[in-house]
């Protein structure tokens, strides 16, 4: 199962060589990491001011969190900076978004 796996992805690379090598790639892919951060902020500003946070779903929020900081431990084994940085901060949002939320209900 794992030669098959490892098969694929080297066949996957080298199909999609002519992206992954491109000069931009990095800087790109780097930009997009932040993206996630930033798409996560207006939640915990909503769930800040609200009164009322029952729409709020604690445990998608704790997926997140999970998810992210798994990430955040990828970033650093890969040594990819943008994606250990915006992977931490979207961890330290979500796990607001969870306190906040237990907090109001």
């Amino acid at each position: 199962m794992r030669v098959r796996i490892n098969n694929l992805m080297l066949a996957l690379e080298s199909k999609l060589s002519w992206l992954l090598q491109h000069k931009h790639f990095d800087t790109i892919t780097g930009s997009l990491f932040f993206m996630n951060p930033v798409a996560l902020a207006p939640q915990l500003v909503t769930v800040i001011k609200a009164n009322n946070v029952e729409g709020v779903s604690v445990s998608l929020w704790v997926i997140f969190a999970t998810l992210q900081a798994a990430f955040t431990l990828v970033g650093i084994k890969a040594k990819n900076f943008g994606m250990f940085v915006s992977m931490a901060l979207s961890a330290m949002i979500s796990l607001s978004i969870v306190f906040i939320t237990l907090s109001k209900t």
